[in-house]
């Protein structure tokens, strides 16, 4: 999947819920997130119970220092752990 995000310039919305993803999963995903031009603006992480809370403020942190996504974004990781 990384290779695929990788060279998607239209990608809007990604819905990754249920699927058993680990912290470095999501950690994979955030590394191209942060090295590539998306045009993503939702992206919906909810129930990953293996998502721990350090890698959800990892998450944040990304968040608040893109410009791009803090007005557009709609990150869904509220319920990642049930």
């Amino acid at each position: 999947m990384r290779e695929v995000l990788i060279y998607n310039t239209t990608l809007r919305e990604l819905n990754l819920s249920h699927n058993f993803l680990t912290d470095r999963g999501v950690r994979s995903l955030f590394d191209v997130f942060i090295r590539h031009n998306f045009t993503l603006i939702s992206l919906d992480l909810s129930c990953n119970k293996y998502i721990e809370a350090g890698t959800i403020k990892k998450i944040a942190s990304f968040l608040r220092r893109n410009v791009t996504l803090q007005s557009q974004a709609s990150l869904v990781v509220a319920s990642a752990r049930e």
